[in-house]
């Protein structure tokens, strides 16, 4: 009896040293990613939830209409959308099996209105065809791609740019609007203040 008291107050000892003098892991400074992820509008960080590595799908009738892969995600407490660090976005044009790529440095979600917004460094690429600018809007309701403060475009023998893009993905119209310039590989710029359409 008087071992086993022993050697329970022995366990006991070696326990409570243990939890004492065990050294634990310091608490990590937030990353770079994490804190603009959080960050307010006055510089200071606000609690919430993030998420890292994220993959986020939408689809409708037995088909994937998009996919979008981030390397943080965090959740916006006041609005309810998800803000998330290097978006990438598949969209499917599944008309002919094509894939859009779409890809910024970072972008929100606002999954009850259907939008996404791209922003910073905009860059969207279909089959070597190519659209960038600052902000990118996809709204799902019309399946549409809007550049709003405008937009450069690149594909094979012609470049341009425009004040206003927008991109009915269903029947692949894409509308440019505002001092629309248009260069054709080895032929003088054409330019128009109204509107064109591709």
């Amino acid at each position: 009896m008087l071992k086993r008291l022993l050697l329970a107050a022995l366990v006991a000892a070696a326990a409570w040293v243990a939890w004492r003098y065990w050294p634990t892991d310091a608490p990590q400074a937030p990353s770079a990613e994490m804190q603009t992820l959080t960050a307010t509008g006055n510089g200071t960080q606000k609690a919430g939830l993030a998420l890292k590595a994220i993959t986020l799908n939408q689809g409708e009738g037995g088909l994937e209409i998009w996919r979008l892969k981030a390397t943080w995600a965090g959740m916006e407490s006041r609005q309810g959308g998800v803000l998330v660090h290097q978006p990438r976005l598949t969209y499917f044009m599944n008309q002919d099996n094509t894939e859009l790529h779409v890809s910024a440095d970072s972008g929100d979600i606002d999954q009850d209105k259907q939008i996404l917004r791209f922003i910073g460094n905009v860059a969207v690429d279909l089959e070597n065809r190519f659209l960038t600018g600052s902000l990118l809007v996809y709204t799902g309701k019309d399946r549409s791609m809007t550049f709003p403060d405008g937009a450069d475009f690149q594909g094979e023998g012609v470049s341009g740019r425009a004040d206003h893009v927008q991109w009915l993905l269903n029947n692949r119209v894409i509308t440019a609007d505002g001092n629309v310039q248009v260069n054709f590989e080895n032929s003088p710029a054409v330019s128009s203040g109204g509107s064109e359409k591709e």
